[in-house]
């Protein structure tokens, strides 16, 4: 079974902040790469760890407008 990781994705001026936990946020400047921006962060914190099944479900901070 896969695991599943949820984001919540942060509008600013250069891009969105992908905050994965308290302790955990990357950056990404297009949307439509978050979920591989994900996968490879967590590669980074966990690299003896293949992330390439893991979901991505990623919701967009309620406060941002696309």
């Amino acid at each position: 079974m896969s695991a599943i990781i949820h984001v919540i994705a942060k509008r600013w001026e250069r891009g969105w902040d992908l905050i994965l936990d308290e302790d955990n946020v990357t950056s990404v400047t297009d949307l439509d790469n978050a979920e591989q921006q994900v996968r490879d962060y967590l590669g980074t914190i966990e690299p003896n760890v293949d992330h390439s099944g893991t979901a991505v479900s990623i919701k967009v901070s309620p406060e941002q407008e696309l």
